[in-house]
């Protein structure tokens, strides 16, 4: 049993989406409800998110920067959206296509935003990265670089629903009534890295992927700070492909069977 060893976190948050869950993070820093880290920097993939960053730099005093990917794209019709078993190892079907490009996303990418995290003492000795709605696949060589202290959110109840194209419309599609959000370490397989922690979200009959969406957005922006809090606070140790450390709550008094998720369905 291995546990992570360090005093202070410091953070970096990569985003390429609207932000909600990046505020989320930076309003538990504010409010102290993460303890023994400090974020110290927000790194965006796209440009057209300046006013969010400008934002988030005048009300936390975060530092915040822009890398644009210049390099190739992955088509989306390559991305890995299928989980495949052969009951040793845990594979992408589409992964062989994609192995050159994700090499090419660390000459042309990936490299500079290892370089930013550790001018802002992000450094794969002290920190954490927080993949924020951020849709970019990352390059091997940065995952392991940052071995165990990169960290993503999941709208899905993973191993169910991997993949980000199109997750919460096949949620739906398949008919399944609870989905939820799953924080994870991550890996160089897509969504297959340690779950951390996962909260529930019911599915009504009346949802669409917008109502859906709205309300796992909600439970994501209280998971991901506790799940950075407990990474920072040394309580999250790492056995192989699991973690432990999750407290569930305080009234159970250890109490494992009297837990029930219907005992919170009103």
């Amino acid at each position: 049993m291995r546990q992570l060893s360090f005093m202070l976190t410091n953070v970096g948050i990569l985003i390429t989406g609207p932000g909600v869950i990046m505020n989320a993070i930076l309003g538990a820093f504010s409010q102290g409800k993460i303890k023994n880290a400090n974020p110290k920097i927000v790194i965006s993939s796209d440009k057209a998110n300046a006013k969010v960053l400008k934002d988030a730099s005048a009300k936390y005093g975060v530092k915040t920067a822009v890398i644009e990917y210049a390099g190739k794209r992955i088509p989306d019709d390559l991305f890995p959206d299928e989980v495949i078993s052969n009951n040793e190892k845990i594979s992408w079907k589409s992964n062989q296509h994609i192995q050159k490009e994700l090499e090419d996303r660390w000459e042309n990418y990936d490299k500079e935003i290892a370089r930013v995290l550790q001018e802002h003492d992000v450094t794969p000795e002290n920190g954490l990265v927080c993949l924020a709605e951020y849709r970019l696949l990352l390059s091997n060589k940065l995952v392991h670089l940052y071995k165990n202290r990169i960290m993503n959110i999941h709208p899905s109840l993973l191993p169910s629903f991997p993949g980000w194209r199109d997750t919460i419309k096949n949620t739906l599609d398949y008919g399944v009534k609870i989905t939820g959000v799953t924080a994870h370490l991550v890996s160089d397989v897509l969504d297959a890295g340690p779950t951390i922690a996962q909260v529930p979200v019911p599915i009504f009959d009346d949802d669409d992927v917008g109502t859906l969406r709205k309300r796992m957005v909600v439970e994501a922006c209280k998971l991901y700070p506790y799940c950075i809090n407990l990474f920072a606070s040394r309580r999250l140790v790492i056995e192989g492909d699991r973690t432990c450390g999750m407290e569930w709550k305080e009234g159970l008094k250890g109490d494992h069977d009297a837990w029930s998720y219907t005992n919170y369905l009103i």
